[in-house]
């Protein structure tokens, strides 16, 4: 097989090697791509979103999932045991029970056990655990996963900080509720730990709950970073769907 090269394309080759063409050549920069990012983003999104700051959740002192969630347009959540261990979430009217109309994620990944066979979702981290909320509903948030039937929400965990630094805090409250946070963190590691329990909204329905989360962030360049997250959760809770025992 034999090529020509045409005298067209031959001139092109030699002005885009010409030196003095290359100084004046200028450098596109293409926009970073965001799911929904920041405030600033919501008014670029097709489906209607919704971003719940940092700054509303302790303002507002949530003590559960369900009390932060109620905060965005169109989501619905039913308590079950007081706690937020098990929410039941309904995006736009749908069978809120065990949130199987809504993908959820955690830092963009699936928190549900096989979000593609059974959505049930039988665990669910502490709400201490997050910085902010994202909530998406429409017809973008097919791309993100399976199960988006009603949409999905994105919890998002704090960014391991660069300084040192940190903060603690206990609340106490009546039927043995207790919640402990400790958050350390610093040169992009994040030490997250926190121990909740209570007897719940009725009787029966005791919970203990350990939440142990590590992150760490490593800068690669001005435009990449790698992250690495583990985490250990132990619960011991008397929950049922009834909250009736064998007496």
């Amino acid at each position: 097989m034999q090529f020509k090269l045409k005298p067209i394309y031959a001139a092109l080759m030699l002005l885009a090697t010409n030196p003095a063409f290359a100084e004046q050549a200028e450098v596109l920069v293409l926009p970073r791509v965001d799911v929904i990012g920041t405030q600033k983003q919501l008014l670029k999104t097709p489906s209607s979103a919704t971003i719940i700051e940092q700054e509303e959740l302790e303002s507002s002192h949530v003590l559960t999932v369900n009390e932060a969630l109620r905060k965005a347009p169109g989501v619905v959540v039913r308590d079950e045991e007081g706690l937020g261990i098990r929410p039941n979430i309904s995006v736009r009217g749908l069978n809120p029970t065990r949130s199987t109309k809504v993908l959820l994620l955690e830092d963009g990944i699936p928190l549900s056990f096989a979000p593609y066979g059974d959505n049930a979702s039988y665990y669910f981290p502490s709400i201490d655990r997050f910085s902010s909320i994202e909530v998406l509903k429409g017809a973008e948030q097919i791309k993100y996963g399976p199960q988006t039937a009603g949409g999905l929400i994105n919890f998002i965990t704090p960014n391991a900080p660069e300084k040192f630094g940190g903060h603690m805090s206990v609340t106490a409250g009546n039927r043995d509720y207790l919640n402990t946070k400790i958050n350390v963190g610093g040169k992009g590691v994040l030490f997250d730990y926190t121990h909740k329990e209570g007897d719940g909204a009725r009787d029966n329905t005791h919970s203990n709950i350990e939440d142990l989360n590590v992150k760490m962030t490593k800068s690669l360049g001005e435009d990449h970073a790698i992250t690495v997250r583990a985490n250990w959760f132990s619960e011991d809770s008397q929950v049922s769907y009834t909250g009736l025992t064998q007496k």
